[in-house]
């Protein structure tokens, strides 16, 4: 199997407490050997207060004994377990179990002569006696409704061992198991098992590595359990586990080959041993973060009589953890838009005793309130949660969050947008789920998982139509959207009623209240006399925009009895490209004045033999066209066009 081998001196036990030895440096296995405390025997149960799956690991066998519980048999058949019949029926868990069997290449032990404290422990092949080597190895965690993970593990190893010793390092980092433990890192702890008085009573004991920046974690001073070992190193407390926390038992009695769905094959008295403990509880992370990738198992022959033989070393990288991650997205439609929404959660902000759980992206003191952004991200695709098509101010990214259920709300939102959409994603395989209400998103977060919300809120863009029309005696009679074609060019379109036509070539200009020119101004009508100008923002009962037409059509002027400008309201989403435009859009209506030009002129019949004056004059006696002082010939004619009306031209001959 995956082995250990160092040699050293270990600790003598009495029954009424513990003595610390001086270590062998050369030895892990004798360093953790101290950490065994003999301080009273617990009574181990059938099955760890509180687990969530009633794993009957205080037993000391592998058979279910009572339905609705699970025990090591309940995963033959997947997760590398022995294929022994069916799967037991009963069994709470089924799936999820690790094991690893022994290395038919070469037992993994600690490289001779490395420290307790070597931060980078290397591994080497060798040979273990029979009853310090493990064959199998198997693990399955499980977490409470509480939140409290529980630990399971059992060990098979090639001959008997009554009162089998062992521990089991919990790291943040991981080796490759065959030449690199990894190293360790503060926070990393070992947990040391002894199965004593013939493997019916169980002893747990805690060591927590520590670092410089690290002194105190764990409960420790500074001080290294070795006292001629300086940090970094396992810290000097010793944590003796509450009886309460754990159970564990090895086999009183043969395990037929049959019964034995770990490897299949017949196991002698005390060959088998199994324990189970409430990880979170006795290693004080209640309401923190862990994620431990590996687990490093050593053997030990004895706890109560321990001597220093090399150590089988199973190295599993299995990851216990009971953290995700949880990611808000906040997305505008169209996207890029330069607005703050606000958002609340129940996502707890970071505590004195944790300060790296969880770590927001946003409002990292107090995530309970944060605002998101879309501005910078114009262009890319809506819908999207790629971090390609985000950016850092349109999400709160929340690693470190512990599991539980969490609610997402996003606040009132600014007037001119609606809310569009919310939907949530699950990566990861802890069996997170997400359920939605309007605005509000419900988190059922597992660990390992990564939880992902995109909320979409749409920007109220609204569409004004303008329409141009005006008088030409040439669309009488004609249907409608028949050309009017002039000079050979298109200047309009007939409406199909009496004399009326659409126009081409009007201008306009459209401002906001703040009297600002909007995107898309000025527009000029076509040939079917429209101009059409969307992404105008509105919000509430309608926002006002004003249409002012600044040049009439080529041969027409605006008329006077209209209102220019004119102001429209624009109340809902419209764009300029929907079919039905026409009923979506605020209307705004022009008519204009077809311009005619007149001139009047005398001439001698004589030439020279009379000299005239023209003046033409509207109806207001307004002068129009004047030939000037008298002259053969006069002429006299009107500039710029005239309103259709009546006009009164005066010759005087020779006057």
């Amino acid at each position: 199997m995956r082995k250990s081998s160092n040699r050293g001196d270990g600790p003598a036990r009495s029954g009424r407490g513990f003595r610390r030895l001086r270590m062998s440096k050369r030895t892990a296995g004798a360093l953790v050997a101290a950490v065994l405390l003999a301080v009273g025997v617990a009574v181990p149960a059938i099955a760890v207060t509180g687990s969530p799956s009633g794993f009957e690991s205080g037993d000391g066998n592998t058979v279910l004994n009572t339905a609705g519980n699970t025990d090591w048999n309940c995963f033959v058949n997947s997760d590398g377990f022995a294929h022994n019949g069916g799967t037991p029926s009963g069994c709470a868990t089924t799936t999820g179990a690790v094991q690893i069997t022994a290395d038919q290449a070469g037992e993994v032990q600690w490289v001779n002569g490395q420290k307790f404290d070597t931060l980078c422990p290397a591994l080497s092949t060798g040979n273990n006696p029979p009853k310090d080597e493990f064959t199998n190895v198997a693990s399955f965690n499980d977490t409470a409704s509480n939140l409290d993970t529980f630990f399971y593990g059992a060990t098979i190893r090639s001959t008997a061992n009554g009162n089998a010793s062992g521990d089991v390092e919990f790291n943040q980092n991981s080796g490759n198991g065959t030449t690199t433990a990894g190293c360790r890192t503060a926070g990393d702890r070992l947990l040391a098992y002894d199965y004593l008085n013939g493997g019916t009573s169980l002893n747990f004991h805690l060591l927590t590595w520590i670092d410089s920046t690290n002194t105190t974690i764990g409960g420790n001073n500074g001080t290294c359990f070795v006292k001629s070992d300086s940090i970094p190193c396992w810290g000097a407390n010793v944590v003796t586990v509450s009886p309460s926390l754990f159970d564990g038992k090895s086999n009183q009695s043969a395990i037929t080959a049959a019964d034995n769905g770990l490897s299949g094959t017949s196991l002698a008295i005390n060959q088998f041993a199994e324990f189970g403990i409430n990880l979170t509880q006795a290693l004080n992370l209640g309401g923190k973060c862990f994620s431990f990738p590996q687990q490093v198992w050593e053997s030990r022959s004895s706890g109560s009589s321990f001597t220093s033989n090399p150590q089988d070393i199973e190295v599993e990288h299995h990851t216990i953890q009971n953290c995700g991650e949880i990611k808000i997205i906040k997305q505008t439609d169209p996207r890029g838009q330069d607005q703050n929404f606000s958002f609340s959660s129940n996502i707890p902000a970071p505590g004195s005793s944790n300060p790296a759980t969880p770590n927001c992206s946003q409002s990292f003191a107090d995530p309970s309130s944060f605002t998101l952004n879309d501005a910078g991200n114009t262009g890319k695709t809506l819908g999207s949660t790629l971090p390609a098509d985000n950016s850092t101010g349109n999400t709160q990214d929340c690693s470190n969050v512990v599991q539980g259920t969490y609610t997402v709300n996003e606040g009132a939102l600014p007037g001119s947008f609606s809310f569009e959409s919310l939907t949530c994603s699950v990566s990861g395989t802890g069996g997170s789920t997400t359920s939605t209400s309007g605005e509000t998103a419900t988190i059922n977060l597992k660990p390992g998982d990564t939880v992902t919300c995109l909320y979409v809120n749409q920007l109220h863009q609204g569409a004004i139509l303008i329409t141009k029309t005006g008088k030409y005696k040439g669309c009488e009679g004609q249907p409608a959207g028949s050309p009017i074609m002039v000079g050979g060019s298109q200047i309009g379109t007939c409406t199909g009623t009496g004399n009326k036509a659409d126009l081409k070539g009007a201008v306009f200009k459209i401002t906001d209240s703040t009297n600002t020119e909007v995107t898309g101004s000025p527009a000029t009508t076509g040939a079917d006399g429209t101009a059409c100008v969307d992404g105008l923002p509105w919000s509430g009962s309608g926002t006002n925009y004003s249409v002012q037409e600044t040049k009439a059509p080529d041969g027409y002027s605006a008329d006077p009895t209209n209102t220019n400008p004119q102001t429209v309201t624009v109340t809902q989403n419209a764009k300029c490209s929907d079919a039905n435009i026409a009923s979506e859009a605020a209307l705004a209506t022009f008519n204009d004045i077809p311009l005619t030009n007149i001139s009047a002129n005398a001439t001698a019949v004589v030439s020279g033999a009379t000299s005239s004056t023209i003046t033409c004059v509207d109806s207001h006696n307004n002068v129009v066209a004047d030939s000037g002082s008298a002259s053969d010939p006069a002429n006299a004619k009107s500039t710029g066009g005239l309103v259709p009306g009546t006009y009164t031209c005066t010759i005087t001959i020779d006057p």
